[in-house]
């Protein structure tokens, strides 16, 4: 995933999971235990943010693998961001 793509998943998850905006990169981001706000609902809207931002769409299948911010970048690789 390259820098730019890097910076847009970040402001994403910042809007998603309502996070300060002095996190610096998503790397700030250790694990999912730190986004309070991690549940289903805001998953969907993560999943819907980054088909929206990126032009692209997520498998179905690839869904319920998603469950910290490495699965996220992964599946987003697929798509070569």
């Amino acid at each position: 995933m390259n820098r730019e793509n890097k910076v847009k998943l970040k402001d994403i998850l910042i809007e998603v999971f309502d996070l300060e905006d002095s996190i610096n990169s998503i790397n700030d981001i250790e694990s999912i235990e730190e986004l309070c706000s991690w549940d289903s609902l805001n998953i969907l809207y993560l999943i819907a943010a980054c088909e929206s931002e990126f032009s692209i769409v997520i498998d179905l299948k690839d869904y319920e693998k998603i469950n910290s911010i490495q699965s996220i970048k992964t599946i987003l690789e697929k798509f070569t961001l």
